[in-house]
């Protein structure tokens, strides 16, 4: 397949990767970036490699575009490509041309891709998030659980951390409130009290109004556990990091 000429305009339909759009700042304006996962050019000849997609645009032309380039969806499109497998976007076209096999491509990923695990139950896989989504009960609080892993190797790690976590929930917890204590209690105190009615924060008071929300494990042994911040911090949410080697080793505020 020869290589187009950078300065050609190519007409592509493709599947659009289920983790875009995206957009994002692009030096003094905005940039659209989205993938095909596969695609093909008129001959239909099917490329697996991505198609990585580009445009600077304004904020207001961003939020058009997103809307639509659609996760999944078969898109098609006049670009003019940088590289084999890098195009700038000129024209969004009608869908238009697509092989059976891109078809196909589009109708499989509308099927849920589930697992299931004899000890936490069913996980679907979020295919925009590339997690596999389930739900498991933490210290009598049923959390949103999120395995991060691309194939089976990784969820079997995946879940052997998880094993380990749920083996020692309240030790866990003990050190996941301790960890948030020891990098926000100072951080509260000095910079987040109501200057007319919040006294300064007791260890125990601050551990007190921190609730669970979600639990994310990786397949490297690390993990994040998300809480709910009793508006401690005004509504943003705090993040404890760590793995099963080094324990909960990291706080911060989020959002």
């Amino acid at each position: 397949m020869s290589t187009p000429r950078p300065s050609g305009l190519e007409f592509v339909t493709g599947v659009v990767d289920p983790q875009s759009p995206s957009g994002g700042r692009g030096g003094s304006d905005w940039r659209l970036h989205f993938a095909l996962e596969v695609w093909h050019r008129e001959d239909q000849v099917i490329v697996s490699v991505p198609l990585r997609v580009t445009r600077d645009v304004g904020l207001a032309e961003l939020e058009s575009l997103m809307a639509r380039v659609r996760p999944g969806e078969i898109f098609s499109a006049r670009v003019r490509f940088d590289d084999p497998h890098t195009a700038q976007l000129v024209e969004i076209l009608e869908p238009q041309g697509a092989s059976d096999a891109l078809v196909q491509r589009a109708a499989d990923l509308l099927v849920p891709k589930t697992f299931v695990d004899g000890r936490f139950g069913v996980f679907t896989l979020d295919r925009r998030m590339d997690w596999y989504e389930g739900n498991a009960s933490w210290c009598g609080r049923a959390v949103p659980l999120y395995l991060n892993a691309t194939n089976e190797v990784e969820l079997d790690s995946v879940i052997r951390t998880t094993a380990k976590l749920w083996d020692e929930q309240l030790v866990w917890s003990t050190r996941l409130e301790d960890c948030a204590i020891e990098h926000l209690l100072e951080l509260k105190n000095d910079c987040w009290l109501d200057d007319d009615d919040e006294q300064r924060l007791e260890p125990h008071a601050f551990r007190r109004r921190m609730t669970l929300e979600s639990v994310t494990v990786e397949a490297d042994g690390s993990f994040e556990f998300w809480f709910d911040d009793g508006d401690l911090f005004g509504g943003h949410a705090i993040r404890v990091e760590g793995n099963v080697v080094d324990g909960a080793t990291r706080a911060s505020i989020q959002g």
